[in-house]
């Protein structure tokens, strides 16, 4: 019988993505080591505007949604850098075939290997850290009842939870969590080499992260997602051995701007 009523109080959450293109804002702020034209540490903040809109869906049924660049501005120590939208033209617009849950399964976007690793600046996995944030499970969800994934990215797979704090019939709001591990070889510039022979210093990185995430249900799209994350690397010289430490605070806030 408990089981029975567990199910029943069980509310299924579906993407559907509206055919009418739906803007978004993204904001991403760093305050750390960025590895950047030599700097230690530095500010950066990278500000965007995107467009999300549904495609024909594939021959099995699958939503599939595309995403394009309509702003793009990059300000490093409160200096605005020469990077705009038309330097990453070539990754947009992209399209991704996702299950009604939200877990991505296919996607046309180039598997571009950044020099360096920015926490949000995964261009394959764009969808995933924006728009399809969540990935919910296919038996549904529960108030209070956490719920847990992983999601496969450049630098390395990163675990969420997932609470539901509270659910309407418009809106869906959820507290985060995720963390994340993974290690890489760095060239004396800080930049990322894959063979041994070129590396200067072996890096390993842990991400802790919590934030909050809201679903519109009517649009079957998130709505807002905002994260705070904090990346502790250990470095180690291959040649000397000797250790230090590496910090980056990174920020991110994701909103549906005047949902269409």
């Amino acid at each position: 019988m408990l089981a029975l009523l567990a199910a029943v109080s069980l509310v299924q959450v579906a993407y559907t993505i509206p055919s009418t293109p739906q803007p978004y804002t993204l904001d991403l702020k760093f305050d750390g080591f960025i590895g950047l034209f030599g700097l230690i540490n530095a500010k950066a903040e990278v500000q965007a505007n995107l467009v999300v809109k549904a495609e024909q869906a594939d021959s099995s049924g699958n939503v599939r949604a595309s995403t394009n660049l309509d702003a793009l501005k990059v300000i490093l120590n409160g200096s605005i850098m020469p990077f705009t939208k038309d330097g990453v033209a070539q990754y947009f617009p992209n399209t991704v075939t996702l299950s009604p849950q939200g877990k991505v399964l296919k996607s046309d976007s180039p598997d571009v290997n950044l020099p360096i690793h920015l926490p949000g600046l995964d261009i394959k996995r764009f969808p995933a850290l924006t728009f399809l944030a969540i990935e919910f499970p296919k038996d549904g969800i529960q108030e209070g009842t956490a719920f847990s994934y992983t999601r496969e990215f450049q630098a390395g797979p990163i675990s969420y939870t997932v609470t539901p704090r509270s659910i309407s019939t418009d809106t869906i709001k959820m507290d985060i969590t995720l963390t994340q591990d993974y290690d890489e070889l760095q060239d004396e510039s800080n930049q990322i080499v894959k063979d041994a022979k070129d590396a200067v210093n072996d890096v390993k990185t842990h991400v802790t992260g919590t934030g909050a995430v809201e679903f519109d249900r009517k649009l079957g799209l998130i709505s807002k997602v905002h994260i705070n994350a904090d990346a502790a690397a250990k470095v180690t010289n291959v040649q000397t051995k000797e250790e230090s430490k590496r910090d980056l605070k990174t920020t991110m806030d994701v909103t549906l701007a005047n949902p269409q």
